[in-house]
């Protein structure tokens, strides 16, 4: 043997005879005797404390050198016989929790390592997700001292388990705070606030835009017992909507039927008949240009189509702006005629005939607008703001199909007309019928395919029990126990629509428990934090009992 090989030998013994000498030995000082006096490394301060205090005090230490000790078993280091090894080794942690069983074995002293525990915890940062929240376990798992490796393992798994349990259990009892998150923003959301300006009620499920709660809306809709009143509800929203359309072409009513645009029309026609009665109009040259417009237009058709009663109402147009002035009924009756004409060609699909009729008529309107007092200019362009909408709303009827057949003004074809109107100010947000003809296409109509989708039929089977009266009876074979079993199909959807319905029901599903937004997060923070980090610290706690 060479003197090299006998000496790394001679270490090796001296090393062993050392560690054996140790076990053997007590410690100077049991942990659980801690004086009740404040020490800094062995020096008194002079400071009575509590033998109680002393003791939590030593238990939170331990908790914080216990976690050093499990990074120090990563950390590798040269021994005194030339390997490498580990910093604190596995007979290093099992030679501590000896010593510092006594101290575990006292109600402070565990008390304390509880809290080091959960303190450690409380420092490792979670996030917010079920992943976050495990790694962030198993990282604390993984620095906890160990014996050997399935210890290890035992730990790291235990804490991800926790941690990640934790989050997921609390994300779910977290929807108790605020069940349903608003997935209103941005345009749907000054939608949805034109509707309530405009007093049309909308369900809770429309007012967040949770789909869940408008699934739960539609299968309402169509179950025996809620169905009545969720149509009642559905007709109410209707019925508002046409109200607040019809509003904007000057009528009072709730619905679009054939008598009530029969009446808004005599009314505009009145009010245009009143303002432009018993005064004298003024003919512009720019009416010439018009006419010869329209003559212009048609000239191609002369000798295939039958031309005359154009070229007749173009002739007297031509007649009157040679004399200058003619009175304001005479100008009414020429502008009834154009009207007239130009529907006419836009029947034939003549739409470069009709726009030009339609622009000697607007001719018409300038000459009469610009001979009315300002008073008056004003009444003549609500009134014609108001025809404009009311014929768009009619356009919209003819689109309507069904619903047309009650006086109700489809969303979709209300979007259609006011589109086809005027398309560049569609784009803009500029029509008049725009916004309101967008938030019903969004909240009025139901946004909820009625068919068998698996949300559908997953929501209608959670609120009728999914025929558990049935499997009740093929179970028991008795009706009476079969009635019981499937009380819930009829009591779940209508305790469902009445909370859904309740005021503080919507107000629970807008706001949460708690309507203050600052108040609320901090809450849910609080509680995701406590619920986390105290899963996080179990195993370690346990770890620490079992020592």
């Amino acid at each position: 043997m060479d003197p090299r090989e006998e000496l790394n030998m001679l270490r090796r013994l001296a090393a062993l005879e050392a560690k054996a000498a140790a076990s053997r030995s007590e410690p100077a000082i049991n942990p659980a005797d801690v004086p009740g006096e404040l020490r800094l490394p062995g020096i008194s301060r002079g400071i009575e404390m509590p033998v109680v205090l002393t003791r939590t005090l030593a238990g939170m230490g331990k908790a914080f050198a216990d976690t050093a000790r499990g990074i120090g078993q990563y950390i590798p280091t040269v021994t005194q016989d030339a390997r490498i090894g580990r910093l604190v080794s596995r007979d290093d942690v099992s030679e501590s929790r000896r010593l510092d069983q006594p101290l575990m074995d006292t109600t402070a002293g565990l008390l304390g390592n509880v809290a080091g525990n959960v303190a450690l915890a409380a420092a490792v940062p979670t996030g917010t997700s079920v992943r976050s929240a495990a790694a962030a376990g198993a990282l604390l798992g993984a620095a906890q001292p160990s014996t050997n490796t399935s210890e290890t393992l035992s730990n790291i798994i235990g804490g991800g388990v926790m941690g990640g349990g934790a989050q997921g259990l609390f994300n779910l009892a977290g929807r108790t705070i605020r069940p349903v998150r608003s997935q209103l923003s941005g345009e749907p959301a000054r939608l949805a606030q034109v509707l309530k300006d405009e007093g049309v009620p909308i369900s809770i499920g429309a007012q967040t835009g949770s789909r869940p709660v408008q699934t739960l809306e539609s299968v309402l809709a169509d179950l025996p017992m809620t169905a009545g009143r969720e149509a009642a509800s559905r007709a109410a929203t209707q019925q508002a909507f046409n109200a607040a359309a019809l509003r904007r072409a000057g009528e009072t009513a709730d619905n679009a039927a054939p008598d009530v645009m029969r009446g808004a029309y005599d009314r505009l026609g009145r009010e245009f008949q009143q303002l432009s009665q018993d005064r004298t109009v003024t003919l512009g040259d720019d009416l010439l240009e018009r006419a010869v417009r329209v003559d212009a237009t048609q000239a191609p058709l002369r000798g295939m189509l039958d031309t005359s009663e154009i070229d007749k109402l173009v002739n007297g147009v031509l007649d009157q702006v040679s004399k200058g002035q003619i009175s304001g009924q005479t100008a009414q009756t020429i502008r009834s005629e154009l009207t007239k004409a130009k529907r006419t060609a836009d029947a034939a699909g003549n739409s470069r005939l009709g726009d030009a009729l339609k622009n000697l008529r607007d001719g018409f309107d300038d000459s009469i607008y610009n001979g009315l007092s300002d008073a008056e200019k004003q009444a003549w362009d609500v009134a014609k703001r108001q025809y404009s909408n009311l014929k768009i709303i009619d356009k919209a009827m003819q689109r309507s199909g069904n619903a047309a057949a009650s006086g109700d003004i489809a969303p979709a074809a209300l979007v259609q007309a006011v589109r086809s109107a005027a398309p560049q100010v569609f784009a803009r947000g500029g029509a008049d019928l725009r916004d309101l003809a967008q938030a019903g296409q969004l909240f009025v109509r139901d946004q909820i395919p009625n068919s068998g989708t698996a949300q559908r039929t997953m929501m209608q089977n959670l609120v009728t029990g999914g025929g558990v009266g049935g499997l009740g009876y093929m179970m028991t074979g008795d009706p009476t126990t079969a009635l019981m079993a499937g009380a819930g199909s009829v009591g779940g959807p209508m305790a469902a629509q009445a909370f859904l319905r309740s005021a503080a029901g919507q107000r629970y599903l807008r706001e949460g428990l708690v309507q203050s937004t600052a108040a609320r997060q901090a809450m849910v923070n609080a509680l995701r934090k406590a619920t986390v980090t105290g899963a996080i610290a179990g195993p370690q706690i346990a770890g620490a009992r079992d020592d």
